[in-house]
């Protein structure tokens, strides 16, 4: 599938619309339809074809595209690994943006609801009662004759008629101003339960997708611990800092999340390059421009908690000019605040993803085989495990013939319940060319097989007895020579 796809379809689709024109031509002579209203069904015809169908198919066609440039040339388990974290990338910046502009319509509605519940009770304390007052009785010695006391009393009269239906008006408004206020402080309740819930739906989304990223106390929050040493450091080491990190932080890094997950789950065998996130440096390009403001704050966060972790001798390192990848040949710098581009350079830098780092770890699993003909077998594998998840994350391809094949023919040769256990994997597998996965699911069933051996026998330390040592090493106990036990 070439850059030109995309072309070459409409090209293909418009062939078809030319035909479609000639059809109509053709047909001038049918008196079903009169020449302009089979011309005019047959241009929406063709227009239904080169508008819709042509932009779904390029649509898709751009996706397959930049799915097929996410995964880079890498094969087998790696492939699926990065096309799944891609995926993931790409639905979880979906949601998010979706998600957000929600929670900013939901906000704009609160704020518009809190201003008019303002303006109401403001309206409700402002009001002035516009009562008359009410003249103050007189002693009828004060009035100089009856007629000026009966006008007197008549205006007091009138007065407080008026004052009454100024009251129950006051009243009534007091009534409705409340009930408007109840009204909208309910409203707005709804929108407040509305967005929280939105909240929510992040938090589960990357509790699915990152696990267990939910909303936390303070408390169960780690800090940020990078390996001391990071020279020595491993993309094991480094990825589990992060992840530990994460955890329960959704609330905080949501916007990013999406950008670290993709980094950590992406390394590329072939190229030994991790994905590449949208950088500060080319203003987050790539990224949803509803989406980064918030990013580029919550990249700075995360930029301040690496450098407080590793301090600034080492923050310089990858901030300045660096080369990476399997053959050391790709540039990479990571720019001030940019916390995404850090762990991208960390990862880029410190993780040990060369080509002599990936040939020493091939060979731990060549080598494995003869360490299965002698001692625990679970321990063996207990020793092999760590080298085993850095062989998946990094997408080592083994191959079943000089792993699986020879550990089980060894064990089934120790024990006959290996043999039975075993059997499935005798041929490598389904994949044989790239069998970490299966070479996981081998090493299960041994442990597992090793404990109802161990059961039966009712003593663990059978394995003693045929070996030197249970450590993952051949190594000779001291005073004893081979056993020849039978398992």
């Amino acid at each position: 599938m070439g850059p030109d796809d995309d072309t070459a379809m409409r090209d293909l689709l418009e062939d078809k619309a030319t035909l479609i024109a000639e059809i109509a031509q053709a047909a001038k002579g049918d008196d079903s339809l009169s020449d302009a209203e089979l011309r005019l069904k047959l241009r929406q015809l063709q227009q239904a074809l080169i508008g819709d169908k042509a932009i779904k198919l390029a649509a898709k066609l751009k996706q397959t595209h930049k799915k097929l440039a996410a995964i880079g040339g890498a094969n087998g388990t790696a492939a699926n690994r990065i096309a799944t974290a891609y995926q993931a990338y790409q639905d979880s910046i979906k949601f998010i943006q979706e998600t957000v502009n929600r929670i900013n319509r939901a906000d704009n509605k609160i704020n518009k609801l809190n201003k008019q519940i303002a303006e109401a009770i403001d309206s409700s304390d402002d009001e002035e009662s516009g009562l008359e007052t009410l003249l103050s009785d007189k002693d009828s010695d004060e009035f100089e004759d009856d007629q000026e006391k009966a006008g007197y009393r008549q205006r007091q009269a009138v007065t407080e008629k008026r004052n009454k239906a100024k009251e129950k008006q006051a009243q009534k408004k007091a009534e409705q101003t409340s009930s408007l206020r109840e009204a909208l402080q309910k409203k707005r309740d709804q929108y407040t339960a509305e967005r929280k819930s939105y909240q929510q739906q992040i938090f589960e989304h990357f509790d699915e997708t990152l696990g267990g990223l939910s909303v936390a106390a303070k408390c169960n929050r780690k800090e940020l611990e990078l390996p001391k040493n990071l020279e020595k450091a491993t993309a094991r080491s480094i990825i589990d800092s992060i992840k530990a990190f994460f955890l329960h932080r959704a609330s905080e890094y949501y916007a990013i999340l999406p950008a670290i997950n993709y980094i950590i789950n992406s390394y590329n065998p072939t190229t030994g390059l991790f994905w590449e996130p949208p950088s500060k440096e080319q203003d987050y390009q790539g990224i949803p421009d509803d989406l980064q403001s918030i990013y580029a704050k919550q990249a700075e966060l995360l930029y301040r908690e690496v450098l407080a972790c590793i301090k600034q001798s080492n923050m310089a390192s990858i901030t300045q000019r660096f080369l990476c990848g399997i053959h050391r040949d790709k540039p990479a710098r990571c720019t001030v605040d940019d916390g995404p581009m850090a762990v991208y350079c960390l990862l880029a830098k410190y993780a040990k993803v060369d080509s002599q780092h990936l040939i020493d770890l091939e060979q731990h699993f060549i080598q494995a085989p003869h360490h299965f003909s002698t001692g625990s077998p679970a321990n063996k594998v207990n020793y092999l495990q760590p080298y085993l998840s850095e062989v998946l994350e990094m997408g080592v391809q083994l191959k079943a013939s000089q792993t699986i094949i020879p550990i089980v023919d060894i064990l089934s040769q120790r024990h006959n319940k290996f043999a039975i256990e075993l059997a499935k994997y005798a041929e490598g597998g389904n994949s044989p060319n790239d069998c970490a996965v299966t070479l996981e699911e081998l090493f299960s069933d041994i442990v597992r097989t090793c404990s109802r051996i161990e059961n039966a026998a009712g003593n663990e330390s059978m394995w003693q007895t045929q070996t030197y040592a249970r450590s993952a090493f051949v190594q000779q106990a001291k005073g004893k020579g081979k056993g020849k036990g039978k398992g």
